[in-house]
């Protein structure tokens, strides 16, 4: 967590400021997988299906993570606990039917997020989250397509 959110938590009571760094965690370690799966071109390898099996354990284990975190938590950001939702909710999709698309959309959700809650540094916000309602409009109807796609 950066240190101006650290210090803006210090005002909060206890518990909340530890949800909230406990959020933050989960966010970042998403990321972090996300990004070694995905980021830096390495998306174009999920082109053939065979290249999937490799990541699919991984990516699972994120979906049980943030599943898991989002069970046992009471999140008190009504858009953070949307976008975990989505967040989960795309990359199952995208592990079930190998769709490259919906991988890409959960990377954005997560990449947003970090963005947003921990001053990730990198200026590309793609507008995929419910954090910033104004720049998300149209890249939220081909993320809301992919939902539907996969029943969720």
């Amino acid at each position: 967590m950066n240190e101006s959110t650290h210090d803006e938590l210090d005002h909060l009571p206890q518990k909340e400021a530890e949800d909230i760094e406990k959020s933050n965690e989960v966010v970042k370690k998403a990321h972090q997988t996300m990004n070694e799966l995905t980021g830096h071109g390495a998306i174009a390898k999920y082109r053939d299906e065979n290249n999937w099996s490799g990541s699919t354990d991984e990516m699972r284990n994120e979906v049980e993570r943030v599943s898991g975190f989002l069970e046992k938590n009471q999140v008190d950001s009504e858009s953070i606990e949307k976008d975990l939702t989505n967040f989960v909710d795309l990359l199952d999709h995208a592990i079930e039917d190998k769709n490259k698309t919906a991988l890409r959309y959960a990377h954005r959700v997560i990449h947003d997020l970090d963005i947003a809650y921990n001053g990730y540094q990198n200026s590309n916000i793609f507008g995929v989250s419910h954090y910033n309602e104004e720049e998300r409009e149209v890249r939220m109807e081909r993320l809301e397509e992919l939902l539907a796609e996969s029943g969720e």
